[in-house]
């Protein structure tokens, strides 16, 4: 599924979202802080395939992440029931 800016999606339980930082001196990227949703939940895309990379920036509890573009999904707009959101592949 094509992700882009602004998209709500859904991320289902178990998904890795994580935080990065890059180190100024080797240009590295760390993981600076990671979560796994507990539950299902739908946040809203700031960037989509970040960096070059298939990762999406997303906000999940009020804090930019990055997580895995392919497990996200994208919402029916005919749907007001996010547990019934079909998944778009």
């Amino acid at each position: 599924m094509k992700v882009e800016k602004g998209m709500l999606v859904y991320i289902p339980s178990g998904v890795r979202l994580v935080k990065t930082q890059t180190d100024k001196d080797d240009y590295d990227i760390y993981v600076k802080e990671y979560r796994v949703t507990d539950k299902p939940t739908n946040c809203l895309v700031l960037e989509s395939k970040a960096a070059g990379k298939k990762r999406c920036k997303v906000i999940y509890e009020g804090t930019a992440w990055y997580v895995d573009c392919n497990s996200v999904y994208k919402i029916d707009k005919e749907k007001a029931n996010a547990s019934e959101a079909r998944r778009s592949y």
